[in-house]
């Protein structure tokens, strides 16, 4: 007679079941999920752990994922697999009859987008590699015709892609626009910047919200950033190191460019966050059961780095929290789009702009070679660049610009 298979309570609705499987000696997870490919319109995930904590955290992260949009490819089909793939089967050469349009496409894919995301698997693609990938383009000097002709390859890829249920989340949302076609809702306005910064208040990760918000910080920077980069006797914070996702692993590297390795002499409010979150991570690494002492300055409740969903989730709730209203639609992004942690860089340096500060002091601040990304992306060296100064003063003003000594 086969063991017997000890099921574990069923949880909430959507959120899947756990069992205990004798045979195996493990711990099973198992959900059902939408798919548009099933006949049912429905698809089984199962995972498998020795620890029943294990097996729970894996399943909340797998159906976290799918509820927070991540493309759900197979495991082993890249982004230069599906482009080509669409190349050869979703193209509909009945409308495409121009062989220059066709030229044109193939251009984008095999010239240019492959060869910059074509490796990493489409469940892996996030919203910073293609934000990434557009701005090196625009920094090599292609012409604004061009990068809208490969952000429209890749978003039509992807949409044929979605409809064969490979891509869950909004492709608008995934696909950000290029340099020059932007949404105006891309960036947060003023006031929306001060209302998030409003509800963080109190909030346990309210000093990365103020250095994504305020500072500029991309979120691989705010999610890397250790204590040992930071100053606090001369308020300098050192961008250095970046966290990185890939393959569902997290590393730690370099920053995306030489450029981008930067020191800030930092807003007294950034630093004066970051003394009263040094004191609640404190408390907190007292208060777990157990603790993971990475030497990040952001983690999760027990000291873990923070990965891209966590971090995506965490930010939609604070989006929503605050009663800001999704993107809004347009003619080539016809739903309403969810926030990014990105867009928290974008508004940054909007609001910079608005505050007067030069662009190529905003450049600098956000980690730029020049100012040409810069004002094409995102405003719609190893010295340290000084934010308390009188370029800065007006925007300064506008977060309390108080000193930070005795904080």
């Amino acid at each position: 007679m086969a063991p017997r298979t000890k099921r574990g309570k069923l949880r909430g609705h959507g959120e899947g079941a756990l069992y205990y499987s004798q045979a195996l000696d493990r711990w099973i997870g198992v959900a059902t999920i939408p798919d548009p490919r099933a006949k049912d319109g429905r698809r089984r995930i199962k995972i498998t752990a020795r620890e029943k904590t294990q097996a729970k955290d894996k399943l909340d992260e797998a159906l976290g994922k799918i509820k927070d949009g991540v493309p759900a490819g197979s495991a082993r089909e890249t982004v230069a697999d599906t482009l080509r793939s669409w190349l050869e089967r979703g193209l509909d050469r009945k409308k495409v009859k121009s062989q220059s349009t066709v030229d044109g496409l193939i251009w984008a894919v095999e010239k240019q987008i492959i060869p910059a995301i074509g490796g990493y698997r489409l469940r892996d693609l996030d919203c910073e590699h293609v934000e990434d990938m557009l701005a090196g383009m625009a920094d090599k000097g292609l012409s604004t015709s061009s990068l809208i002709r490969i952000h429209t390859t890749l978003t039509r890829a992807l949409t044929w892609a979605q409809r064969r249920g490979k891509v869950y989340r909004n492709v608008s949302d995934l696909v950000e626009a290029p340099a020059g076609t932007e949404r105006p809702s891309q960036a947060l306005t003023v006031a929306q910047v001060h209302t998030v910064l409003d509800t963080a208040k109190g909030d346990r990760l309210e000093a990365l919200w103020i250095l994504g918000l305020v500072l500029g910080m991309r979120p691989g920077e705010l999610t890397g950033l250790r204590w040992e980069h930071i100053d606090f006797e001369t308020g300098v914070i050192t961008i250095c190191e970046s966290l990185k996702h890939r393959k569902g692993t997290l590393w730690q590297g370099g920053t995306k460019t030489r450029q981008s390795r930067r020191k800030l002499q930092a807003l007294p409010i950034a630093i004066i966050v970051l003394r009263a979150h040094r004191k609640r991570q404190a408390a907190e690494r007292l208060a777990a059961t157990s603790w993971t002492d990475t030497g990040y300055v952001f983690t999760t409740g027990v000291g873990t780095p923070i990965d891209p969903a966590g971090l995506r989730r965490a930010f939609r709730a604070l989006i929503k929290a605050a009663g800001i209203p999704d993107k809004q639609p347009t003619e080539d992004c016809p739903k309403p789009g969810l926030w990014h942690p990105n867009e928290m860089r974008h508004s940054a340096g909007s609001y910079m702009d608005a505050m007067g500060v030069p662009p190529k002091r905003v450049a600098s601040i956000l980690g730029h070679e020049g100012t040409r990304t810069t004002e094409r992306v995102y405003i719609h060296g190893q010295e340290v660049i000084d934010m308390t100064g009188d370029e800065f003063e007006a925007y300064g003003n506008q977060f309390g610009n108080q000193s930070a000594e005795g904080s």
